[in-house]
């Protein structure tokens, strides 16, 4: 201590409450506390400018003559306020908010001091107020409640002349946080910008929260008697006045925090004339942060919060987006935030492509197909000007939490920005290559995969990719931080994606009146993708259990019965000890779920391949097929640019596949001139194939000038098909008007509009990767090709889906029967319960029989007719209990030979129990011995567990005990 500098013991003794014992330590403390400037510095850094000079006047221990006028002379606030509950309080006066010595603690010559020093700073007739008259805090006090009972009249008016008065001239303000004026003082402040000026030039300070509040208040409630009637101009001039004066001097501390700034520009659209303020007081350089700064953090904030899809909170994005700089609006987090703003709350391409075209925001003509990048030469983009919207920004939109389908954003790209199919095709298989990385992007998944059925088996096979084992995860002697920081490829949980997914409704439980339905999660796609016992499950249930954090239950999990289930692991792939191992090597907790389900005996298996080889084998196809396929190679499509002569495009690409994909159907074949032969024939061709639509079903679209191509195409494909001696059969081929539908506009607005509000018309299994649907303007032979492999392909598919089929079907039908078993262990429970409480009442009534006899026996003088009268009411209750008794007991034998009729597999569980418990207890020695050794390797007395042992070290002896128990009960009912 007696080598540390004076500035360190100064901290020092600031942070002491009760410095007496501190500076009694040693001498050169005491001769240190002694400095009057210490003293004065002690009570400044403690309780401020504001609160100093009250709480220096009750310490009459330490402080003299000398440490007052330090105090003054360093700014601490003096008030005539304070001086009168000075006076008052020496001589005995009533303080309402003093119960302590307070000023009577000082000797007379220090408080005389301070009375002379203290009135000499004000200028005027200082007065002390007498017996009868109020004090500066009463003066206050009387305004508050006049401007309570009513703001404007002439009391009012006066008792606010009074106390703008006090302030200005006698520096009122309360004196300490007990004071009762403290209250309605950031109020008055907040109310009346006259009174917050005179306040902070008399240095007033305050609280950050009460700071926010008064500018909160100043700037978004206009006061009723000085801003309520005034106009709009009028009222931001004054605002405008008033907070000059406030936020002039960079080093005062009322100032307009960024806080402050963020709500006024939340509600800009509705209140713009605080917005308008706030802009101004920016280009005054009045605020001491950038306004423009300010607006991009907080549109980029709303990105990962449940708010970004609000209506109100759209609104004030999109118009504070339109307020910013070009520079300022090409930011890629602000671009990004408005474009999830647009296509998460845009039900249709069309709406979105017209609010995108209101914020100014337009597709990039250089992802155009060729001949449409002609049309974007009259949007001149310059450096003052937006940037346009590229591929690479709408992908990070179809990854959002917030996004569950493809179809506006695909439709977008497809008719408004003119991007090439195959670019769009590539952008959705990165798009659904990038979902298997996130955990609540299932809906996507299926979303897509619905439209192209080729997207599973590269799905698939990306998945089988990410197999990892155990020497991939961190070594098991690496840091804990960077164990708990580990993640792997799949399933991934992070901040923008299943923590937001899962409580996205928590900020709106008041608002809630129904459950809300779930967010599809990708593990859930997955499992019933592929199949529970699939390769693709077992390998993506390791990286949930890599993945699966320690976290408390949010919401999802207090309320919903659906989140109980996929907590660590997946419900339904069987789970492996490998799970437990993967866990282990973490040093994380395992799920709830995991605990349940060892103690529920279920299949063990080392690892997955021990159930994947039990598999039945698949049926193969007689005709071999095509393992893999890329979906760019399935659904690849030329689009040609728009011609004014539709036959020339024919004639330039006569196999090309049309997409024929638009927001209308107005193409005709005006286009073809003179009306040849070969027209006439196409259009009664295509008004035959429309004859043969299905009611309900959706109509094809055609682009703008494809429809007399389409028309010419069908005339040739006609005449061909008649010379081959093939006929097209409308009920087993995939044309674009047949009863198959295949071509229907499935990423277009109205795909979802059938008579299903769920789903679209869908008829082909094969959906957009139909390769019939290539094949359309291909020659005969090619089609006929195309119609075989259409075929192995829908064979291919009816398959899977039959064994995602089964599949689904065995777990419910599991579901379901443990459903039964729960409902009759519950039946059971509550017999067991009812025949305890009716067993106590013949107890108790064979009791009062017993006590009857006793008593009767003891006396002879009782008649025997009043025996038997006592007797008889216990008797019928003792017969009434037995017969309840006798009922409860059949019941309960009834419910227990039910229970053992569908428990069928009680023995393999309890077979299964034990090889779990047998497992759990050599990995719980393995894992006790590693940390011994580890201990006797650093030299310690003792290890912290981890969070994984510290759970087995209970669990083991939990599950070997229910193991028993279930062992001994077994016992007992087999016993005649």
């Amino acid at each position: 201590m007696d080598r540390l500098p004076d500035e360190v013991l100064q901290l020092i003794l600031n942070e002491q409450s009760k410095p007496s014992s501190f500076v009694k330590v040693n001498r050169s403390l005491r001769a240190f506390a002694s400095d009057a400037y210490v003293r004065a510095r002690y009570f400044l850094a403690r309780h401020g400018k504001s609160q100093a000079m009250f709480y220096a006047l009750g310490r009459g221990d330490i402080v003299t003559e000398r440490v007052i006028k330090v105090l003054l002379s360093c700014g601490a606030h003096v008030s005539r306020h304070l001086i009168q509950l000075a006076v008052q309080h020496y001589h005995h006066g009533y303080v309402s908010f003093i119960n302590r010595p307070w000023v009577r603690s000082l000797p007379f010559v220090v408080f005389a001091r301070f009375l002379v020093l203290a009135c000499a700073r004000f200028e005027g007739d200082f007065k002390l107020p007498s017996k009868n008259d109020p004090d500066d805090g009463t003066k206050f006090r009387r305004w508050i409640n006049e401007r309570e009972r009513e703001i404007g009249s002439d009391a009012e008016k006066e008792a606010r002349a009074v106390v703008e008065e006090l302030i200005r001239t006698w520096k009122f303000q309360p004196v300490c946080d007990e004071d009762p004026a403290i209250a309605h003082f950031a109020l008055s402040l907040a109310v009346e910008p006259k009174l917050l000026v005179l306040a902070v030039a008399n240095g007033y300070c305050v609280d950050p929260v009460y700071r926010d509040y008064i500018f909160r208040r100043m700037l978004t409630l206009p006061s009723k008697e000085g801003l309520l009637h005034t106009s709009v101009a009028e009222r931001k001039n004054k605002l405008l006045s008033t907070l000059r004066d406030v936020c002039k001097s960079q080093e005062s501390p009322i100032f307009l925090s960024r806080t402050v700034a963020a709500e006024i520009c939340l509600e800009a659209k509705i209140d713009k004339v605080a917005y308008d303020v706030l802009k101004s007081m920016d280009q005054e350089g009045l605020l001491r942060f950038d306004l423009i700064t300010l607006v991009q953090d907080l549109i980029k904030s709303l990105v990962p919060t449940r708010s970004i899809v609000d209506p109100n909170t759209v609104a004030a994005i999109h118009y504070l987006f339109n307020d910013l700089p070009a520079h300022a609006a090409n930011d890629a987090g602000v671009r990004h935030a408005v474009l999830l703003t647009v296509f998460a709350t845009s039900l249709t391409a069309h709406i979105a492509n017209a609010r995108l075209l209101e914020l100014g925001l337009r597709p990039d003509p250089a992802d155009a197909v060729p001949g449409v990048r002609q049309v974007y030469r009259i949007y001149h983009h310059t450096s003052e000007t937006l940037s346009p919207i590229s591929r690479d920004e709408l992908v990070p939109v179809l990854l959002s939490p917030y996004v569950h389908t493809h179809h506006a954003i695909a439709t977008y790209a497809r008719f408004y920005a003119f991007y090439p199919n195959e670019l769009v095709d590539d952008m959705l298989k990165e798009v659904a290559l990038a979902c298997l990385k996130l955990q609540c992007k299932g809906q996507m998944l299926e979303s897509l995969t619905r439209r192209y059925t080729g997207l599973v088996d590269i799905l698939g096979q990306a998945i089988k990719e990410q197999a990892f084992d155990l020497d991939a995860l961190p070594a098991r002697d690496a840091l804990d931080e960077t164990k708990k920081r580990f993640r792997v490829a799949l399933a991934c949980e992070d901040g923008a994606s299943v923590s937001i997914a899962k409580s996205m409704i928590d900020s709106y439980l008041d608002d809630l009146t129904h459950e809300t339905p779930p967010p599809l999660l990708t593990a859930r796609w997955v499992v019933d993708t592929y199949s529970s016992m699939s390769v693709q499950a077992a390998i993506f249930a390791d990286h949930v259990v890599a993945n699966s954090a320690e976290r408390k239950p949010d919401y999802w999990d207090r309320t919903l019965s659906w989140a109980k289930k996929d907590v660590g692991t997946l419900e339904d792939v069987p789970m492996t000890m490998k799970h437990w191992e993967i866990l282990a090597r973490l040093g994380r907790i395992p799920s709830v779920r995991m605990v349940e389900r060892v103690t529920a005996g279920e299949t063990f298996y080392q690892c997955a391949e021990d159930y994947l080889t039990q598999r039945e084998p698949s049926v193969e196809l007689e005709a071999p097929v095509e393992p893999e396929m890329d979906l760019a190679a399935i659904t690849a499509v030329e689009v040609s640019a728009p011609s004014a002569r539709p036959c020339e495009a024919v004639a330039e690409k006569p196999n090309s596949c049309a997409e024929v994909e638009s927001d209308d159907d107005n193409g005709s074949s005006s286009g073809v001139d003179g009306g040849s032969e070969p027209t006439t024939t196409a259009s009664s061709s295509v008004a035959g194939a429309r004859a043969n639509v299905k009611p309900g079903a959706d109509q094809v679209k055609a682009e703008p000038g494809k429809l007399a191509a389409m028309d010419v195409e069908g005339a040739q494909l006609s005449s061909a098909e008649s010379e081959d001696g093939f006929e097209c059969n409308c009920h087993s081929h995939c044309h674009p008007r047949c009863q198959c539908d295949c071509h229907s506009d499935l990423d277009a607005d109205d795909a979802y509009a059938t008579g299903d509000d769920a789903d679209p018309l869908e008829c082909c299994v094969l959906g957009l990767d139909c390769p019939e649907r290539r094949a359309f303007f291909a020659t005969p032979a090619e089609r006929k090709v195309a119609f075989d492999k259409a075929g192995q392909m829908r064979v291919v598919a009816e398959n899977a889906e039959r064994i995602a089929m089964e599949d689904r079907q065995k777990r419910e039908e599991r579901d379901q029967h443990e459903g039964e078993m729960k409902y009759l262990k519950k039946r059971i429970e509550e017999a067991q319960r009812e025949l305890s409480h009716v067993g106590a009442g013949l107890e108790y009534w064979e009791l009062q029989l017993d006590r009857g006899i006793s008593t009767a026996g003891l006396s002879d003088t009782i008649p025997t007719e009043t025996i038997a009268q006592l007797q008889e009411y216990p008797l019928s209750k003792i017969n009434e209990y037995g017969v309840d008794v006798e009922s409860y007991r059949e019941d309960l034998s009834c419910l227990e030979e039910e229970l053992e009729y569908l428990d069928k597999g009680a023995a393999e569980r309890e077979r299964q129990s034990s090889l779990w418990v047998s497992a759990m207890g050599e990995l719980h020695r393995t894992e006790t011995k590693r940390l011994a050794e580890t201990r006797k390797r650093l030299g310690l007395q003792c290890t912290a567990k981890s969070p994984f042992l510290s759970t087995l070290d209970y669990k083991v002896g939990y599950w070997r005990e229910a193991l028993d128990r279930h062992r001994e009960k077994g016992q007992r009912q087999r016993e005649p």
